[in-house]
């Protein structure tokens, strides 16, 4: 297929979004079908919380950090939130909360982890893929993290700032330079990988095919 241009789709607003963050000075706001929440930023973290106080029972004698998913409910925000950031629950016997490690404050907007690309065509591409040469019905939830975990997380690794060389030792802008980022290509070698992260015992990435 041809290259995927994450930059250019960021851009156009096409990427579906289930949770908003906004960062303004040293607040932090969030947004989604669950409600809205704001939290103060310290040392590049930020916590947010909800009360609830017309329960009978206490939330953290049937919930913890394992399980606190299920009470608060695909889609709630804070649940969406935990899927893109390095996070910490917080469970009280009234209260939930979260606390969530930002990155990239300066720039005050959304970074590419904080999309949920889930339903663009790179997702779709990935999914018909798979059918095509393997009969799996890929999940899209478990295309949509596998792509964060495989390009995007990878790619943050690499800042490509000063001081910053490839993998033969080439200054970053000198005119040898080549870049070891993913491009967001969806080829033999990344259908091989997601195959076995898919099934990681296996023996072969050519299955047997019927």
């Amino acid at each position: 297929m041809d290259n995927f241009d994450l930059k250019k789709y960021l851009a156009e607003g096409k990427l579906y979004e289930t949770i908003n963050l906004d960062i303004e000075d040293d607040i932090a706001y969030l947004s989604g079908d669950s409600g809205e929440y704001e939290g103060e930023i310290e040392d590049g973290k930020t916590s947010f919380s909800v009360i609830y106080d017309d329960l009978d029972y206490r939330i953290s004698d049937r919930y913890d950090e394992s399980n606190i998913e299920d009470f608060l409910g695909r889609g709630h925000a804070f649940v969406e939130l935990a899927k893109k950031y390095d996070h910490n629950w917080d469970v009280e016997r009234d209260l939930v909360g979260i606390t969530i490690k930002l990155k990239d404050l300066a720039e005050g907007k959304l970074l590419k982890e904080e999309v949920d690309v889930l339903g663009n065509e790179f997702l779709q591409d990935i999914q018909d893929t798979m059918k095509m040469y393997y009969k799996m019905d890929v999940d899209m939830d478990d295309i949509k993290n596998w792509v964060k975990f495989y390009y995007i997380d990878y790619n943050s690794e690499y800042d490509e700032g000063p001081g910053d060389v490839d993998y033969e030792g080439n200054e970053f802008g000198s005119e040898d330079y080549e870049s070891e980022k993913k491009e967001l290509v969806f080829d033999t070698a990344e259908r091989e990988d997601f195959y076995m992260h898919l099934n990681p015992e296996a023996d072969s990435t050519f299955p047997n095919l019927k």
